[in-house]
């Protein structure tokens, strides 16, 4: 694995309590591609702040509990959100397919946390416009 904070500061994005896995769990299954990010050292939190404003923040998600997607402004208020309602692992008997897309869309956002309630969660092809 691999601590993701500032690789890719060029771009303006800074990374919080995040690593780059290449999960050997069958129960995180991936989408595309072998790596992903995990939120850790705190389990089941991925924060992302953005030096400049974006629109849109996705990535497909596999969880061991429900969750959240939530956007900030400049200021920290919450300005858009998307919940992902149960845990979707892979080989469970979740209504949930694993790899669930989530997305927030909102004008000015400045950070965004995945949040999974001390649960493990893993995104794939995570993504962001301008």
């Amino acid at each position: 694995f691999e601590v993701v904070e500032s690789q890719f500061g060029h771009w303006g994005l800074t990374f919080t309590n995040t690593v780059a896995i290449q999960p050997s769990n069958p129960a995180f299954a991936i989408e595309s591609g072998r790596t992903v990010l995990m939120g850790a050292p705190k389990s089941g939190l991925i924060e992302v702040s953005f030096a400049y404003p974006v629109r849109f923040v996705s990535g497909f998600v596999t969880s061991s509990r429900r969750t959240v997607l939530s956007a900030c402004d400049f200021e920290g208020n919450q300005i858009a959100q998307d919940e992902m309602h149960a845990p979707n692992l892979a080989n469970s008997n979740s209504s949930i397919v694993p790899n669930a897309k989530m997305c927030v869309t909102a004008p000015n956002i400045y950070r965004i946390t995945f949040y999974a309630f001390d649960g493990q969660l893993v995104v794939d092809d995570f993504s962001f416009g301008f």
